[in-house]
């Protein structure tokens, strides 16, 4: 057998934290844990959560708080839906942004300032066919 062939047999066995990337074994990054020893990637830690640093061995060390977007923390223990009228486009515990002056969002959770694209009507308007017009 040449050497190229031989390298398609290698096995390559990380511990538990890291994962075979670009030719090594290299920790998992933050947000990531890997519990086992193997050549199998790290494992992304559940919704709304994260590691404090590299290299995590376990699911239990995803116990920070790290809202999505979104979503924002008043506690850093808990995340919330960005309300109507706000959004949030990267993770994090931040407030949400407000949408721009005249303009809200149709729903909860929004990720995105072009999701503030309800306008918001005055008194005794309603909104109807994308725009605001006097109620009958």
């Amino acid at each position: 057998m040449s050497a190229n062939e031989l390298n398609l047999f290698d096995i390559h066995t990380c511990k538990s934290g890291h994962e075979y990337k670009n030719g090594d074994c290299t920790e998992c990054g933050i947000g990531f844990y890997k519990d086992e020893e193997g050549d199998a990637d790290c494992t992304k830690c559940p919704i709304h959560t994260t590691t404090s640093g590299r290299g995590s061995r376990s699911i239990s060390s995803c116990n920070s708080t790290m809202c999505e977007a979104g979503f924002y923390s008043m506690d850093n223990f808990s995340c919330l839906a960005c309300p109507n009228g706000t959004y949030k486009s990267t993770p994090g515990n931040q407030a949400c942004l407000p949408c721009p002056p005249g303009k809200t969002t149709i729903r909860t959770g929004s990720t995105d300032i072009g999701y503030c694209s309800k306008s918001l009507c005055g008194p005794g308007q309603e909104y109807k066919n994308n725009n605001c017009s006097d109620r009958v």
